[in-house]
């Protein structure tokens, strides 16, 4: 797992980069993760996501660290989208975690699709969509 973490694991990192708008931090972070997700050179999809599904009771602890990942990847997003709040990006009215859910939400949910052969450019235009919901959001 560490491995991943340090190769493939790393598209997730760019939700911390504050050099950018958290707007393009989360849209970069989701494109970034399905192109990753969708390369054909290495298994397609998440391991942090597909793996847990695969563990047997037994192996609870591996559950538990794989979780314990997705915690950390979901709270860079959350300090993320605070961070838009923080500085007028967003509305002070906004729902943080309803757009956590959101975006974790989807980010997950790439694993599956990436699985199931849904190809890079769909997966990219549903991305496109769901930034619309940002931008409905900091028009308010």
């Amino acid at each position: 797992m560490q491995q991943y973490i340090s190769t493939y694991g790393q598209v997730s990192e760019i939700f911390c980069d504050t050099r950018m708008t958290s707007k393009a931090a989360i849209e970069q972070g989701l494109r970034r993760s399905a192109r990753m997700q969708t390369e054909r050179s290495h298994p397609l999809g998440c391991l942090l996501v597909l793996s847990a599904v695969n563990c047997s009771p037994e192996q609870k602890h591996i559950r538990d660290m794989l979780a314990k990942e997705r915690e950390k990847v979901r709270d860079w997003i959350k300090a993320c989208i605070e961070r838009a709040v923080a500085n007028g990006e967003l509305p002070d009215s906004t729902d943080i975690h309803m757009l956590v859910t959101l975006f974790e939400t989807f980010l997950r949910g790439i694993s599956t699709q990436a699985l199931d052969g849904v190809p890079y450019e769909i997966i990219d235009a549903a991305i496109t969509q769901l930034m619309s919901i940002w931008d409905a959001l900091s028009a308010s």
